[in-house]
């Protein structure tokens, strides 16, 4: 099931015994947990039926005797165990899963990582209940994310925007949801999001920022790379060496993989660079006329020594601030 799905179905009173939140990803999983509690006991309900309980402080027995009670003048009542991957023989609440009483709404916030599947207590909570495994987006699908996001905000995007927010918020959705939510609460409906209201309302530049910065040395445009880079050799609390790396690899080995796939279709292309948007072909192929496959492959190799040099490896006290510099320059003239 989705966690779309999960909170669609709470909204309508589908209710489960038992819901066991686990995975990497901790965003969906405040989400479900968020919405139990907002959705299922009233503010009266809750002073008698709602119990929450934390895993490194909490015990097995504790928390077995409070979900075997009867609620309280309410059809039901919820036990909540937050950060559940710190709960001590957290296998022993099988105990309870072989026979959960109805009345009772026990969530499982099991952050950070994956329950093992093998364990009898997952199998449990899958025949008693709903079991939720809360994946990491790939950096490649968090544009994607954000537009559907807008969309129920109501607000209109493109995908140089949603890629915007993306490469500047990075990859923490608990954060871009905040940031996100600063547009929701200032942009009318229906209004079309463009990069003065991202600057205005989460101080993103409009005019600086790693996919301008890609995109200016895909174009070999000396004067934009230089004005970019100093930027951010000027700020580079704000934006480390590290993703300028990491985005500039991933830019320039899609380059070179459009090379070799010059005669299949977009539909084909976009599954083998995985990008969420046709929107970003173009730059792929016009950066493809201007870098051959030889000149991407020095690319790479100049964009590897410097991921080394920015960790100390052959460094000679060079700063970071310089090494950027030096690492777009020579991209750019190759």
């Amino acid at each position: 099931m989705t966690y779309q799905t999960i909170i669609h179905d709470i909204k309508q009173g589908k209710i489960s015994p038992v819901y066991l939140l686990h995975g990497e990803e901790p965003f969906f999983i405040d989400l479900i947990e968020e919405c139990i509690e907002k959705n299922i006991l009233s503010d009266e309900e809750k002073a008698f039926n709602q119990t929450i309980f934390y895993g490194e402080d909490s015990n097995i027995k504790s928390i077995i005797d409070t979900a075997r009670k009867y609620p309280m003048m309410s059809e039901r009542q919820v036990v909540i165990i937050r950060e559940a991957q710190s709960l001590k023989k957290i296998e022993e609440l099988v105990a309870y899963l072989k026979s959960p009483v109805a009345s009772t709404v026990l969530v499982i916030a099991h952050k950070y990582k994956k329950l093992d599947g093998r364990m009898q207590l997952g199998k449990l909570c899958a025949t008693n209940g709903v079991v939720f495994e809360s994946k990491k987006l790939y950096d490649n699908q968090i544009p994607e994310w954000i537009g559907n996001l807008l969309k129920e905000y109501k607000i209109n995007s493109n995908p140089e925007i949603q890629t915007l927010l993306a490469e500047n918020l990075g990859n923490d959705l608990t954060k871009i949801h905040k940031e996100l939510d600063k547009l929701k609460l200032n942009i009318p409906v229906g209004v079309k999001l463009d990069r003065d209201l991202i600057d205005k309302y989460i101080g993103i530049s409009k005019e600086f920022s790693f996919f301008e910065l890609q995109k200016h040395i895909g174009e070999r445009n000396v004067v934009k790379t230089i004005k970019t880079t100093m930027y951010f050799a000027a700020n580079l609390k704000k934006n480390p060496i590290n993703i300028a790396i990491v985005n500039l690899f991933s830019f320039f080995n899609k380059i070179y993989l459009t090379h070799y796939a010059r005669n299949v279709s977009d539909g084909e292309l976009l599954k083998i660079l995985k990008v969420s948007s046709v929107f970003f072909l173009k730059d792929y192929k016009s950066a493809a006329t201007r870098y051959s496959p030889f000149q991407c492959e020095k690319v790479i190799n100049i964009i590897k020594d410097y991921d080394l040099r920015s960790k100390g490896v052959n460094n000679f006290n060079t700063t970071h601030e310089e090494l950027l510099k030096e690492m777009c320059m020579k991209i750019i003239s190759v």
